[in-house]
């Protein structure tokens, strides 16, 4: 992660951050007052032994690196300081994950998956992949070379639909050679439940669900797919430009359940009643949703209304729905459980 990224996620947070002289002069300070004693001096001598580095020591124990310089001379230490361990040299590091990164770079990973997978940043990632003799791609370009690695399967395809039909959205690359998936949403246990459901299903994500909150909002969380063209046919699908209802989707129980789930809402006036926010969509793309629910012998209706056409049932049409679709699944259960509320 770069410095930068740090600073961003400390100003969402929040978090005030320190310019360089104030921890400079919190580190004199615990200088200062630093009790050079006998064990300490062992310390110093047992850390030396170990392939550590002095950063490491000035880290642990909140000086500068000066003083510790300094320590080690008191305790009858010679430091280098290029000296680094095994666990932080660069080129060992770079041996050890080189089955890694040649199977992950075979399979048509970019530089900045590769370095997500390792928990470094996107340069250094490009600079293991130029230091094995790999040449570097550029998104697309590995997406191309993944074609084929992505099996839409049935159910794959339905969780999808029914994403797209709500909250989710598919987005293309530069150069229309590939897409992704994207989705957000305030309910946190529903984002990760999805995350590993799609993950299960083929659709591996970029790196772990994100999650933030800005000062008066409500804590928000998203993740993205990786990037294949298989994704960019769907998106040719979906987008004409804008998003429509592709003419051959058939509603199925897998793909009602996350159009309720991301649109739609349980309301109690007297008697449980369902409404799905459908106003994306034209009207006669709702029209056909209307008709394969009705064909499915739920009495769904499209009622006028001034930002666009909703989906409406009644109670009866509203507890067949439900029957239909099936319960949530135990990981969110809680969070949606007014969506499944009866009476």
């Amino acid at each position: 992660m770069s410095k930068s990224t740090v600073d961003r996620w400390l100003r969402l947070l929040d978090i005030p951050t320190r310019s360089r002289a104030v921890v400079v002069a919190a580190r004199n300070r615990a200088s200062a007052h630093l009790d050079v004693t006998p064990s300490l001096l062992a310390h110093v001598r047992e850390w030396h032994n170990s392939g550590r580095t002095q950063i490491e020591l000035a880290s642990s124990l909140g000086i500068s690196r000066k003083v510790v310089q300094r320590l080690y001379a008191v305790a009858g230490v010679v430091g280098d300081p290029s000296r680094r361990s095994p666990e932080h040299d660069v080129s060992l590091r770079r041996e050890r994950w080189r089955a890694d990164i040649e199977r992950w770079y075979a399979a048509g990973e970019t530089t900045s998956e590769i370095g997500a997978r390792l928990g470094i940043s996107q340069g250094a990632a490009w600079d293991a992949v130029s230091a094995l003799g790999l040449g570097r791609r550029t998104r697309n370009e590995a997406a191309a070379k993944r074609r084929g690695l992505l099996n839409l399967t049935s159910e794959l395809r339905q969780v999808l639909e029914g994403e797209l039909l709500g909250d989710g959205c598919l987005r293309l690359g530069r150069s229309g050679l590939s897409a992704y998936f994207v989705y957000g949403t305030t309910r946190s246990s529903y984002c990760r439940w999805l995350a590993a459901r799609l993950n299960a299903l083929g659709l591996e994500h970029t790196g772990p669900v994100k999650e933030w909150c800005r000062p008066g909002h409500n804590t928000q969380s998203r993740f993205a797919t990786r990037r294949f063209p298989e994704l960019a046919d769907e998106y040719r699908r979906w987008y004409r430009p804008k998003k429509r209802v592709p003419g051959d989707l058939e509603l199925t129980p897998i793909s009602a359940f996350h159009w309720y789930v991301g649109d739609g809402s349980m309301k109690q006036n007297y008697s449980p009643y369902i409404v799905i926010a459908a106003m994306c969509f034209p009207t006669d793309d709702v029209d056909r949703l209307v008709g394969q629910l009705r064909d499915q012998g739920i009495d769904a209706r499209r009622p006028t209304h001034p930002h666009g056409p909703p989906v409406n049932m009644r109670k009866d049409a509203a507890l067949a729905f439900l029957d239909w679709i099936g319960p949530p699944p135990p990981e969110v259960a809680e969070d949606y459980a007014y969506k499944w509320r009866r009476r």
